[in-house]
């Protein structure tokens, strides 16, 4: 539906309520009604102000149903819309998706191999800060972005696994890799403290916490 359409709705309504007004006021003026009224009898049909009343109330609840339907419809629409949009770029990106590149920075380079993430202009190689010039050329050389970051893939893991050790309580309620942020993401609830021990992951800028409610979860 477009305003078009809805402005052409409305006057058709409008046009319609002004044709059929005429009709009734004609009907309700023949000869057979004035006869009713001078023999003292009730009108067979609802007198002409009612008569508007009554259509006035009418065809504004079908225009407000009708703009509410409309209304939704384009939210679907432009909800669709920008759908598409996000899947139309997402398969580019993952049309793109360095898989050789990837594959032989984290075969040949772990040790300085950070992850990856995406961006607008398509996916991130991340390498620690002492990566090899060999290391930057392969990766430019590929024509893929790549960007400097402190923690390699294998350090981040290795606080994964502390972190979620079954021995360990830091009272958390959940942790993931973040490699936008180089970091593990630590969920705490907003009614707990930082246990001591993370916070000097914390202090090395290798873990970051985001404070959320919900039930916590030992571990």
């Amino acid at each position: 539906m477009t305003i078009i359409n809805t402005t052409i709705v409305i006057v058709s309504v409008l046009i319609l309520f002004s044709i059929l007004t005429f009709i009734y006021l004609f009907i309700y003026n023949k000869k057979i009604n004035r006869m009713l009224h001078t023999m003292g009898r009730k009108p067979r049909l609802i007198e002409p102000l009612q008569f508007l009343q009554l259509f006035l109330f009418i065809s504004i609840c079908i225009i407000s149903a009708f703009l509410y339907v409309n209304n939704v419809v384009l939210n679907k629409e432009i909800i669709r819309k920008e759908n598409q949009i996000e899947q139309i770029h997402y398969n580019e990106i993952e049309r793109n998706f360095p898989k050789n590149i990837m594959q032989d920075v984290y075969m040949n380079y772990n040790n300085f191999y950070g992850g990856f993430h995406t961006s607008d202009a398509g996916y991130v190689i991340c390498i620690t800060e002492n990566a090899p010039e060999d290391l930057i050329d392969l990766i430019e050389n590929s024509n893929t972005l790549w960007e400097y970051v402190l923690y390699s893939d294998s350090q981040l893991q290795t606080i994964m696994d502390i972190l979620t050790a079954e021995d360990t309580h830091f009272n958390i309620m959940s942790c993931f890799i973040n490699y936008n942020t180089n970091s593990v993401e630590v969920s705490i609830h907003v009614g707990n403290t930082i246990d001591p021990r993370i916070q000097e992951y914390i202090d090395c800028d290798i873990v970051t916490i985001d404070w959320t409610t919900g039930v916590v979860v030992a571990g």
